[in-house]
């Protein structure tokens, strides 16, 4: 599975939406979830392009990938630091990513990721923004890989599982 472009999350506007009817800054965020059921003998290759959260931006992702024993999994998950060329990096308000795998019922992976202002710095150390925190890097990537299958490169310049 690919994606044709990375997935935008653009800040929330409270009360500008006719359809809002609410306030609370919980639900003022963007929320994606992906719930996947891998067959017996099968292969997932998940390679989107990556989530990219522009200013004020606050994005909650969940995946959870149920893999049946036998099965393979190759997933990718990963975040840039916005939109560089409009000096919007790491300036988001919050990313929160959780990636599970599954496989027969039991849970082999569990990948967390929080990456948040600070909303109560603690008072004996400097404060340093997310920016301060997380440059110089201008992406985080996580892959999982679990199964029997593996990719193989050919003469053709094409990936193929074996």
């Amino acid at each position: 599975m690919l994606t044709q472009g990375s997935t935008k999350v653009f800040k929330t506007r409270p009360g500008q939406r006719l359809a809002r009817t609410h306030t609370s800054s919980e639900t003022d965020l963007t929320s994606q979830h992906l719930d996947v059921q891998v067959s017996p003998g099968s292969a997932l290759i998940l390679l989107p392009d990556p989530v990219t959260c522009f200013r004020s931006a606050k994005y909650n992702q969940i995946q959870k990938f149920h893999i049946a024993e036998g099965s393979s999994a190759v997933l990718l998950d990963w975040i840039t630091s916005g939109r560089k060329s409009l000096g919007e990096e790491w300036v988001f308000s919050r990313y929160y990513s959780l990636n599970e795998l599954w496989v027969d019922g039991k849970r082999i992976a569990r990948d967390p990721l929080l990456l948040e202002e600070d909303s109560n710095p603690i008072e004996s150390l400097p404060t340093r923004t997310l920016e301060d925190r997380l440059k110089p890097y201008s992406c985080y990537a996580t892959i999982l890989m679990y199964g029997p299958s593996h990719l193989s490169y050919n003469t053709k310049s094409s990936f193929g599982i074996q």
